[in-house]
């Protein structure tokens, strides 16, 4: 009797996951395109100079660039690069953008709410395209990637994103990289204080500035279950939980729910950080223009 082929098994299934996940890119690239757009226009922004401003050095030319930016000059000295004038302003702070992968960011009370992940993604990859818009440098928090800039900025983001999957690894990366950080933190923040306080002083300590911002579903603010409930541990894999009056716990877990909103913000406050909750039920442009308000408050009039 012929095995199965296991490897063949693994490979198809991976081949579907792939092609899932490139099918969802152009869809959220759409919705984060038309989000920026939105904000744009309410905040009436403008990029910031390029020209007159002081010179500060060379740098490689990377993907993204717009050609207009080459110095032909300095490209004509070395036979394998080409090189970008580079501007004072263009050495400010990276923003390093990350959203949490894990399995409870999928959690949706209803259809008709987007999930926490999209909601997520879409406002990360809006960002990106609006912080590109301004001539910022953007990155993606644990990629091998260098910062993007130029037109293509949220298109490599959503990709990467995109092509990052699951993990069960839910603790924002620390980015190594030199110069100033500026760190964007989309996540449910469902995880022990005693394991996300050592991460979040490592970052700290590399003399970031940081934004957290608390993606949650109303049902998980709200806390409305009533009745005999069952609620079931997609992350760690727990046994379900069954209630025989879910509501008599209602006013213990808002208490916890609440403790755990606290605990955060004292984090943020503590390191001069900002914290935010955005709910899902709620429209994506007030969160997307605070955000880009605190990290590029020179491209606004």
């Amino acid at each position: 009797m012929r095995q199965p082929d296991h490897t063949s098994s693994a490979r198809e299934a991976l081949h579907h996951e792939a092609e899932e996940a490139a099918g969802s890119l152009p869809s959220l690239l759409l919705e984060a395109d038309h989000l920026a757009n939105t904000v744009l226009a309410g905040v009436h922004g403008r990029r910031r100079a390029g020209s007159g401003e002081t010179f500060w050095q060379f740098r490689p030319f990377v993907e993204g660039d717009v050609s207009t930016q080459i110095d032909w000059r300095q490209s004509a000295r070395n036979d394998d690069r080409l090189y970008i004038r580079q501007r004072e302003w263009e050495v400010a702070a990276t923003a390093w953008l990350w959203r949490d992968p894990g399995l409870s960011m999928d959690y949706a009370c209803t259809d008709k709410l987007p999930s926490k992940r999209r909601r997520a993604d879409v406002l990360a990859t809006a960002l990106c395209s609006l912080l590109a818009r301004a001539g910022e440098r953007t990155g993606y928090a644990g990629s091998n990637r260098r910062p993007y800039m130029g037109r293509r900025a949220a298109e490599t983001f959503a990709a990467e994103i995109v092509d990052e999957g699951f993990s069960t690894d839910r603790l924002p990366p620390v980015v190594s990289a030199a110069g100033e950080k500026k760190y964007v933190i989309f996540s449910d923040f469902f995880l022990p204080p005693v394991e996300l306080e050592p991460r979040l002083k490592a970052i700290a300590a590399e003399r970031a500035s940081a934004h957290l911002v608390q993606v949650i579903d109303p049902s998980e603010e709200d806390y409305r279950f009533e009745g005999r409930t069952e609620f079931l541990d997609r992350v760690q894999g727990l046994p379900a939980l069954l209630f025989g009056d879910a509501a008599a716990v209602a006013g213990e877990y808002r208490k916890l729910f609440r403790a755990h909103q606290g605990w955060l913000e004292d984090m943020c406050r503590h390191y001069g950080w900002s914290f935010m909750t955005h709910r899902t039920d709620h429209t994506p442009e007030t969160a997307l223009i605070a955000l880009y308000r605190a990290l590029a408050p020179e491209a606004l009039v």
